[in-house]
């Protein structure tokens, strides 16, 4: 993998945790476990899985 590709997938990382901590401060009734499981889904989404 490439830097070039590495790059966009860093930047959508850093974008997922920016928006889980604005929606964290943004709702005072979400428990510190929705906010994981939230980040845990998106984080699914962009970061490729190997099942070795």
């Amino acid at each position: 993998m490439g830097k070039k590709q590495q790059l966009p997938e860093t930047e959508r990382f850093k974008r997922i945790l920016i928006e889980a901590r604005q929606r964290g401060e943004l709702s005072v009734n979400m428990t510190a476990k929705e906010m994981i499981e939230q980040l845990a889904q998106q984080l699914k989404q962009v970061l490729p899985i190997n099942h070795q």
